[in-house]
């Protein structure tokens, strides 16, 4: 049943992202989470729908970049849009050198697997940067985070595993439908952010509805926990802290501190027991109780083979690409190294930096909400591609890469509609609050 309504879902949303992209992209974020629970489900011949919608969305979105109005400058106001341009155009390059060399199959996944980073830097700056889009941007992703949580909360609660893989120590990990941890912590990440956007757009300042956002908020921050992964937990510590410094929330700040301290203080113990232990290994390695090798999920020995492997090559594969899929590297720039050679890996590298340096530059201007809400997708980017392959995750890209642009091209100036713009149905305008978005 999942599988038929993600597949309608998916037919619907793609065919609404071509011929209305405004709705088409919320549609895409709302269905994308149930688009996730099939992924070992094949659709047509051997592909699966989560591989259609991933090839889908970049052709859908080339498209879209040369009908749109110029007039709004969708294009134009891509922030970094020439690194974009490089750093896709060289994903066809060695895509296509997977192409020849494995297989025209291996070579389409990584090719458009790369591309939707492209297309999710596009998304939502182009059709959701007025006030009206913002609202129900945040709406979107409200809804898309009803299935991810409410199932991870279930499994926290009943302890009921709909799929059983395993923690540090043997934990069981609480990841619903999905194929990891990382899927169901981005998407109840995501919904966080969705609760941060609508504080600031959708009138907060009443009290029932900042209370359903608070403890939808908790929920998410409880799903994260439950999925047992260290670099959930870590981006959730600097989500938290960013949040409230960046935005000078010191009453909430001095809150957060004291309440963590009482805990720390009484329940302790029981922290590290439910929490704490998925860390043992890397607090061990500090004292001497562990070795390096063993951290970090013993990833080090995946990635010496790797970096070995790679240096076998002949020189020109190891400069413009290997030819081979490197999926399962569980490290973005060793992926990136072995995909796109030395060349891929210095063009991504530099494209971090272009980032890193406009998000740093758009903070000092201002610390507006979306310009703080762009630096924690960043860091949670930056955080993930040291064991895991972000890159090659296409509904993760269109989250990230979609707020990074968003926020980008707010705090750079661009004219954008009047706050004064009536409302969506249903919400009541909130001037204020918008206008801390981009103030």
């Amino acid at each position: 049943m999942l599988a038929l309504i993600a597949a309608i879902g998916s037919l619907l949303a793609l065919v609404t992202l071509a011929t209305g992209p405004r709705m088409g992209v919320l549609l895409l974020f709302i269905i994308r989470p149930l688009v996730d629970t099939t992924w070992g489900v094949t659709l047509v011949g051997s592909f699966k729908l989560t591989e259609v919608v991933s090839a889908a969305v970049p052709l859908i979105v080339l498209l879209r970049m040369l009908l749109d109005d110029p007039a709004t400058q969708p294009v134009r106001g891509l922030p970094l849009r020439w690194w974009w341009f490089l750093w896709s155009g060289w994903v066809v390059i060695f895509a296509t050198e997977i192409m020849f060399t494995q297989s025209a199959r291996d070579g389409t996944n990584i090719l458009f697997r790369h591309l939707n980073g492209l297309a999710g830097c596009y998304l939502l700056q182009a059709y959701c940067r007025d006030a009206p889009g913002l609202r129900r941007l945040a709406l979107a992703l409200l809804v898309a985070g009803v299935f991810p949580v409410f199932t991870g909360l279930i499994e926290i609660v009943t302890g009921h595993h709909w799929r059983v893989t395993y923690g540090e120590d043997g934990i069981v990990r609480n990841i619903g439908f999905y194929h990891d941890a990382i899927t169901i912590r981005y998407y109840a990440l995501q919904t966080l952010m969705g609760v941060m956007l609508a504080t600031v757009t959708t009138g907060a300042g009443r009290a029932v509805w900042r209370t359903l956002l608070v403890a939808y908020g908790l929920g998410a921050a409880v799903v994260v926990m439950g999925a047992y992964s260290k670099s959930g937990l870590g981006v959730l510590a600097v989500w938290m802290l960013m949040w409230l410094v960046l935005r000078r929330k010191w009453v909430w700040l001095s809150m957060a501190a004291a309440a963590g301290a009482l805990a720390a203080t009484y329940y302790g113990a029981r922290i590290m027991h439910g929490i704490g232990f998925v860390f043992k290994k890397e607090l061990g390695a500090l004292h001497g109780q562990f070795s390096l090798q063993q951290t970090l999920s013993g990833r080090w020995f995946l990635w010496s083979d790797i970096v070995q492997r790679w240096s076998q090559l002949p020189l020109a594969r190891r400069l413009f690409g290997s030819g081979e899929v490197a999926l399962g590297a569980h490290n973005d720039y060793l992926q990136v190294l072995m995909h796109g050679g030395i060349v891929g890996l210095a063009i991504y590298v530099l494209l971090l930096l272009a980032i890193a340096v406009s998000i740093a530059r758009a903070l000092a201007r201002a610390a507006t909400p979306l310009a703080v809400m762009a630096a924690m997708a960043f860091i949670m980017w930056l955080v993930d591609t040291a064991g895991l392959v972000p890159s090659a995750y296409s509904g993760y890209q269109w989250f990230v890469w979609g707020i990074v642009a968003l926020g980008l091209r707010q705090s750079g100036g661009i004219t954008v509609a009047s706050p004064a713009v009536a409302p969506a149905p249903g919400l009541r305008a909130s001037p204020p609050h918008f206008a801390n978005v981009m103030t």
